[in-house]
């Protein structure tokens, strides 16, 4: 909410207005590709919330029992005692493609930062290119020393 407020007080949307632009042409094409890293943010932590509170409610039972979920696996093996009795089968995978999910989309929405945000951009450009000229006087100096003796 604040980075849309502070959009709308900027001076290329002032100029817009000044222009006479339609606020939908504004909003849909100028400040829309700015609220993307948001929007995306967003939509994986929605998305992510979602599964871990079906997974969540459906291990505690509440819900309809008529499906089959990650949450009723785990529920399932808990009260089987899977744990106990070393059946890891039934337990760890749907606990893992949970663990998975939530992997994946972190790293999808760390990517999706970086494009939308030019400061963690450009921010990465110049650590890969300390981290390579840091390589280099290193391999430069394990050269000198083998040459030298």
């Amino acid at each position: 909410m604040p980075r849309t407020l502070s959009l709308r007080g900027r001076d290329f949307v002032q100029a817009l207005r000044m222009v006479g632009e339609s606020r939908w042409r504004m909003v849909l094409v100028e400040i829309m590709p700015h609220l993307t890293g948001i929007l995306s943010s967003l939509f994986l932590r929605a998305v992510v919330t979602g599964v871990f509170t079906e997974a969540g409610l459906r291990f505690l039972g509440i819900g309809g029992g008529d499906s089959v979920t990650w949450g009723t696996m785990i529920a399932f093996a808990q009260q089987q005692e899977g744990v106990v009795r070393g059946m890891w089968w039934w337990f760890a995978p749907p606990g893992l493609f949970i663990a998975l999910l939530g992997t994946a989309t972190a790293l999808v929405n760390f990517g999706l930062d970086e494009i939308g945000n030019p400061v963690l951009r450009h921010s990465s450009r110049a650590a890969v290119r300390r981290a390579t000229a840091h390589m280099a006087a290193r391999r430069d100096r394990t050269n000198t020393v083998e040459v030298a003796s």
